[in-house]
C-alpha cells in the first residue's frame, strides 16, 4: 500500500540500498505509460542521498504535513485560472480524486493523462506549458 512504501523513506539504509529503495519508489511513482528515465533517476537520488541523507526528516515533514491546515477546505476560494494535472496511472490518487478538485475550483481546467503516474515527464512539458498559456490568456 501507499503507506508502507512510503514509510520506507523514514528507515535508514546503507547508500546502495537506500539509493535502491528510492529509484524503485519513483519507478512505482513514475507508471508505465510513459519510458522509465532511470539513469536520470538514479543520478537525482544518488545526487539528493550524497547530499543530504537524513531519513528522520521524513517522519518530520509528515507531521509538519498532517498537522498543517489541509487545501482541500481552501480550493474552492480559489479564482485564479487553475490547471489540474492527473495521472490516470497514479498509483496514490484515482482519478475521482482530480475530478472532486475541479468540481471545486470554479475557474479550472482538468487535464487527466492517460499515460501518466504520479510523476510529470519530460514527455508531457510542451503540452503543459501550451495548456498554461492558453489558460492564463
Amino acid at each position: 500500500n501507499i503507506m508502507d512504501r512510503l514509510l520506507t523513506l523514514s528507515e535508514r539504509y546503507d547508500r546502495e540500498e537506500a539509493i535502491e529503495i528510492n529509484v524503485e519508489l519513483w519507478r512505482w511513482l513514475w507508471g508505465n505509460g510513459y519510458p522509465f528515465e532511470e539513469d536520470f533517476v538514479r543520478n537525482a537520488v544518488t545526487y539528493a542521498h550524497d547530499r543530504s541523507y537524513r531519513p528522520e526528516g521524513f517522519a518530520r515533514q509528515s507531521v509538519s504535513a498532517i498537522s498543517s491546515p489541509g487545501l482541500w477546505e481552501n480550493q474552492v476560494v480559489i479564482e485564479c485560472p487553475t490547471l489540474i494535472l492527473h495521472g490516470e496511472k497514479d498509483p496514490c490518487f484515482s482519478t475521482d480524486h482530480a475530478i472532486a478538485i475541479k468540481k471545486r475550483i470554479q475557474n479550472s481546467e482538468l487535464w487527466i493523462d492517460p499515460l501518466m503516474g504520479h510523476i510529470v515527464h519530460r514527455e508531457q512539458w510542451h503540452d503543459l506549458a501550451s495548456r498554461i498559456k492558453l489558460l492564463s490568456g
